[in-house]
């Protein structure tokens, strides 16, 4: 099975403990900008986010803002979640096209911003095909394949019973890819208007409340935790059998030592 994560905005709330699916990693918007979003600290404090084996913060890339002062937001939000016992080690740049201007230099500013997070953080560019295509690749840019890419990919509109299968990578499921992409590590493949936020332990009072965005890592989530740099929280039960055997031979030469 691939490893399973949600992603979500600031005014999202999550429990752990209502969802179905017992998610190997949360994506959640941590900056905005030149700032650090005020939920932030609300997500990074909350229990269910803390007892989620890997988190991931990501930034809303914007055109008219300086690298210096998005990278600053980055770093600052990374901080706040370390001092809230939150190690975060993966880091997404969201690249796109609302709120922002097309140019040449919007693509440039997010390498610059990629190359950063190069630097101290596992990068992930996210956007979808078409942006990727139309405002880095026929833009000039090629430096996206030096980076892992998160892309945004519905198979469907709304939800179809079919994205059930998704996390099981027997049934052949696969993003579409831009032109340039050969590759993805994390695919969010459902979003709007799916009706899934329930299922996912999810509200959210403000935008599309029923909905929540659905994504998968290419590979297992043993891959997933050694990809995220964590250790895997929940071994599987032939793991602890060994691990009891271990620990029971270590009692019973210490109690024969002991005599």
């Amino acid at each position: 099975m691939r490893a399973q994560i949600i992603d979500f905005g600031p005014y999202r709330s999550y429990n752990r403990g209502n969802s179905e699916v017992k998610h190997d990693g949360l994506i959640i918007k941590a900056s905005d900008g030149d700032h650090v979003h005020r939920k932030w600290e609300e997500h990074i404090n909350n229990p269910s986010v803390q007892e989620t084996p890997v988190v991931i913060q990501y930034h809303w890339q914007q055109s008219h803002i300086s690298v210096s002062k998005q990278i600053a937001a980055i770093q600052k939000a990374n901080r706040m979640a370390e001092d809230a016992g939150i190690r975060i080690k993966v880091v997404a740049n969201d690249f796109e096209r609302r709120g922002n201007t097309l140019t040449w230099a919007f693509g440039n500013d997010c390498f610059e911003i990629m190359t950063d997070l190069d630097s101290w953080a596992i990068e992930l560019l996210y956007t979808n095909p078409a942006t990727y295509q139309e405002w880095l690749w026929q833009q000039g840019h090629r430096w996206m394949s030096q980076f892992d890419l998160w892309i945004a990919q519905w198979p469907y509109r709304g939800w179809h019973e079919s994205m059930l299968q998704v996390p099981d990578e027997s049934y052949g499921w696969q993003p579409r890819l831009p032109a340039g992409a050969t590759s993805w590590k994390i695919w969010q493949y459902s979003a709007d208007g799916n009706g899934q936020s329930k299922r996912h332990g999810t509200k959210n009072s403000i935008i599309d409340p029923s909905s929540q965005d659905l994504d998968v890592f290419d590979g297992t989530r043993e891959e997933f935790f050694s990809w995220a740099g964590v250790g895997d929280p929940n071994p599987p039960e032939d793991e602890l059998d060994d691990l009891r055997a271990r620990l029971h031979d270590a009692v019973d030469i210490e109690f024969d030592l002991g005599k």
